[in-house]
């Protein structure tokens, strides 16, 4: 005997309309060229810069050390629990959108957007924040480490 229920099961979230502007996507790994810097708020941390885009993270409140060992992988880079994410466009532009891909959904926990408004959606791997931001752009993975494969930025 096959029992259906009424209801539907869980839904997974759409993904936010991308909007239009100019679009840069890098893949995040440790064939960067990845630089120790040390953030006068969120503390030592790491930074590269990729067409225009600053990426960085910093140790932030965790109890994890920065390791280029530990954290810069072949096809990822971890962005460490209690972390601070910071994504600055040399233009000076505004952020429109910002997707993180993460390695699988365990490792992709919702981040908290520390300097501006906007809507962060979890869909399968992927991590989305839209809305207007200025820039620099500065998240805290505040649930989790967050893996990430590949970053999509509109501006």
């Amino acid at each position: 005997v096959l029992l259906l229920s009424p209801y539907p099961g869980p839904q997974e979230p759409e993904q936010p309309d991308t909007p239009e502007g100019t679009t840069v996507t890098i893949k995040t790994t440790s064939a960067l060229t990845w630089a120790d810097d040390t953030h006068s708020t969120y503390g030592p941390g790491l930074k590269t810069t990729v067409d225009g885009v600053t990426i960085a993270f910093y140790k932030n409140s965790s109890n994890t050390a920065v390791s280029k060992d530990n954290q810069l992988k072949s096809d990822h880079i971890r962005v460490y629990k209690n972390y601070a994410l910071i994504i600055t466009l040399e233009n000076g532009q505004p952020l429109k959108y910002l997707k993180l891909n993460a390695t699988s959904s365990d490792y992709a926990g919702i981040y908290n957007v520390v300097s501006g408004a906007g809507t962060v959606t979890k869909v399968g791997n992927d991590l989305i924040w839209s809305g207007e931001h200025s820039s620099p752009f500065i998240a805290t993975m505040d649930g989790s480490q967050v893996r990430v494969k590949e970053m999509t930025i509109v501006f």
